[in-house]
């Protein structure tokens, strides 16, 4: 729905719910929480949460009515597993004030890293936030040096459509993971451990 701007009603998704036994799971993207809000029944549907931002929030406090979401399927989880595994885990524990605190973490960044690339003409901002986030943080400390040399630009992200993204808006998202101490500035990236001679042109 953030893309299409297309969005189920709450008495659709009851309806169709009711009719077609073969739905088991809903995704909701919308950001707008309606059909949990509406006390609309989802027929055992097992609801789960796509938009982005205060999940710890949608899985401790979401039972408005019959619907409730069960979980979180979200395009920030190909970057922020460990965090979201932990911040799951803290809730599971009754460890509110730690769940909150890395939801906050996980929503500040990302509403940083999409505004990054909001203006974008191609692909969506989820798709290219993640894309740019995961590259920092597979190549740590090394990132700098990979957008400082242009012998090394092969390993920058791309789109699909082979486009390169802007090396300035990769810093820039680096930045934002530093700050929020989800990357360390001397931080050594998850493929690093694996890096022989690959990484360099050949």
């Amino acid at each position: 729905p953030q893309i299409t701007n297309s969005e189920m009603s709450p008495e659709t998704v009851s309806n169709l719910t009711a009719r077609f036994g073969n739905i088991i799971m809903l995704k909701d993207s919308s950001g707008t929480d309606a059909i949990v809000k509406s006390g609309q029944s989802s027929n055992g549907v097992f609801m789960v949460r796509g938009a982005e931002g205060n999940p710890a929030q949608h899985l401790l406090d979401t039972n408005f009515g019959l619907a409730r979401y069960h979980g979180l399927l979200l395009s920030t989880a190909n970057n922020y597993a460990s965090h979201l595994n932990r911040m799951v885990m803290d809730v599971m524990n009754a460890n509110y004030v730690e769940a909150q605190q890395i939801s906050d973490v996980i929503t500040k960044a990302s509403q940083e890293t999409f505004a990054v690339v909001n203006e974008y003409a191609f692909d969506n901002p989820f798709t290219n936030s993640a894309k740019m986030v995961d590259f920092c943080m597979a190549f740590g400390n090394k990132a700098s040096q990979i957008m400082d040399s242009e012998e090394m630009h092969h390993l920058l992200p791309i789109t699909k459509n082979g486009i390169q993204y802007d090396v300035n808006d990769l810093l820039t998202v680096r930045d934002i993971l530093i700050k929020y101490n989800i990357l360390r500035a001397d931080s050594m990236g998850y493929m690093e451990p694996h890096r022989k001679q690959w990484w360099k042109k050949q």
